[in-house]
């Protein structure tokens, strides 16, 4: 699905004659980070620090700071969302991910927030490469800063905790800028949201869509097709979703389906 999304948009920049595409990806991972600090703060005894922006981040999302403190101590992952519920997820799908999901290597002597954000740029990194093949097919030459190994490095070398703000957004980034971006840009406090078409383009193929639902993976056990097709239809009525986590579960499901009817074996090809 998401090669289907990029090939369309290269395609179009190509026919403007564009011939090199500049992305921000990455920009979040490196400059907004969620609270995983907490869990080093925890660990080094820094409690003042701790109740502080465990406060902060409770005022910001009107919420109590408690179940972020308590995570800080024996949950960690919930701080960095990656313990969120998959209510559309059997227990047999959650079971068989935990199974083979294999943990980072190489960040020995990193902190939690370090290791997090080193995981998530690599993530972002091998995303990035990806697209850049897809990319020069149309002849066009992708450039990703926030994938550069020196800009990583230097996030990296700020103490973790005066990466994050509850209160400024992307201060890091926004102090590096000062001087170089015009002022309005530089106090902005906010991003915009990206699925206009994600809501509009389920809209009109909605019940493309929830048939989905009912398919492979539900057969396997993996997935509550009732539970898929609620949130599917909360999504065509303009609520939020978790779209990061639906896109491969329905793309997941359409190469299955693909793969029943492929007639002719894929060959991969080694490029130096």
């Amino acid at each position: 699905m998401t090669v289907a999304q990029l090939c369309h948009e290269f395609a179009l920049l190509a026919e403007e004659g564009a011939s090199v595409h500049l992305t921000g990806d990455g920009g979040d991972t490196l400059f907004m980070p969620p609270p995983v600090h907490l869990a080093d703060l925890a660990r080094s005894g820094r409690l003042v620090r701790l109740a502080r922006d465990a406060q902060a981040w409770g005022r910001l999302y009107r919420s109590s700071p408690w179940p972020a403190v308590a995570a800080a101590w024996s949950a960690p992952d919930r701080l960095a969302g990656m313990a969120l519920p998959k209510p559309w997820l059997t227990r047999q799908a959650t079971a068989l991910a935990e199974s083979v999901i294999l943990p980072e290597t190489g960040a020995d002597g990193l902190g939690y927030a370090d290791r997090h954000l080193l995981a998530e740029a690599r993530y972002v990194g091998r995303t990035a490469a990806t697209e850049n093949q897809l990319a020069a097919v149309y002849d066009i030459e992708m450039h990703n800063p926030y994938t550069d190994a020196r800009v990583l490095e230097a996030v990296m070398s700020v103490p973790a905790p005066d990466r994050w703000s509850a209160r400024r957004y992307k201060p890091l980034l926004t102090d590096a800028v000062v001087g170089l971006l015009p002022r309005e840009v530089v106090q902005r406090g906010s991003k915009g949201l990206f699925a206009v078409d994600h809501h509009h383009g389920l809209r009109v193929n909605q019940a493309n869509v929830l048939e989905l639902a009912d398919g492979h993976l539900a057969d396997l056990g993996l997935v509550r097709p009732a539970v898929l097709r609620s949130l599917l239809r909360r999504a065509v009525l303009g609520v939020d979703v978790p779209w990061g986590l639906l896109e491969p579960l329905l793309g997941t499901e359409l190469w299955l389906r693909v793969s029943d009817t492929a007639t002719e074996r894929v060959r991969w090809e080694d490029r130096p």
